[in-house]
């Protein structure tokens, strides 16, 4: 009897202790949870924003266009399945590659419907747009972009189809030209708005509409609403950590 007593009361003791560690791991976790939300509502949106104003600035050339193009950015992403920073990401890349403001969500929605319409995600979305800015910057039609863009599940095909019926030339001859290095983006480009427009519609538009599109836009809503509630906090913090790091500059701090 003393020994099953002893038994139990060990059992009952390694319940409890492993019931207090489980309880424990768990509140650390949840207190973790906390923790990476509060800096995400304070930091994360806010420092994205802030980034991508300082970006645009000197793309653009101005704060006022800066500011312009982000707000019509914020309402953009609204009617696609896409994330905020993701929206944001793939217009500055557009930039970088030398497309005018005006521009932009043209060419953003384009390939959004393409991307919605394959279901191809974010990274799809990257590699489209990858594609037509590299034929934008290089001024002509390579071989490597019209790989990347077949390999994402663009008929280029089609595309040639499109742009012999534009430029009054056949498909072998555009082919040829291409193949020689003389096949100039703009005809390309023009093309490639066509079959866009044609085939995929507005196919992200409507994905914003799935659950899963709705969710996005719920988490970018909660988020743009965070950063905007916690913005004089995370003013104040910013400008603290500048001030700090001014004084890591100065004499006294370096002899200290």
């Amino acid at each position: 009897n003393r020994a099953l007593g002893g038994a139990a009361g060990f059992f009952a003791r390694a319940a409890s202790t492993a019931a207090g560690f489980i309880g424990g791991a768990l509140g650390l976790q949840a207190l973790q949870g906390v923790a990476a939300g509060a800096h995400s509502a304070i930091f994360g949106m806010n420092s994205t924003l802030e980034g991508t104003a300082v970006s645009f600035t000197t793309l653009l050339g101005s704060s006022a266009a800066a500011q312009k193009m982000l707000a019509e950015l914020q309402q953009f992403a609204k009617t696609t399945p896409f994330d905020l920073p993701q929206v944001l990401v793939g217009s500055q890349r557009l930039l970088a590659y030398g497309f005018a403001a005006s521009e932009v969500i043209p060419q953003l929605t384009r390939a959004g419907n393409i991307a919605a319409g394959l279901n191809l995600g974010q990274e799809g979305l990257n590699r489209i747009i990858r594609a037509i800015g590299q034929t934008h910057t290089a001024g002509r039609v390579l071989q490597e972009d019209l790989n990347q863009l077949q390999d994402a599940g663009v008929n280029t095909g089609e595309v040639f189809k499109i742009m012999a019926q534009q430029t009054g030339k056949t498909v072998p001859q555009l082919k040829k030209m291409q193949s020689q290095g003389k096949l100039l983006a703009a005809p390309f480009e023009k093309a490639f708005a066509t079959f866009a427009d044609l085939k995929f519609g507005n196919l992200m538009q409507a994905q914003s509409r799935t659950f899963l599109g709705a969710f996005s836009n719920i988490r970018d809503a909660l988020g743009q609403a965070g950063a905007r509630a916690f913005f004089p906090l995370f003013d104040a913090i910013r400008t603290l950590a500048l001030r700090f790091v001014d004084l890591t500059e100065t004499a006294d701090f370096k002899r200290w």
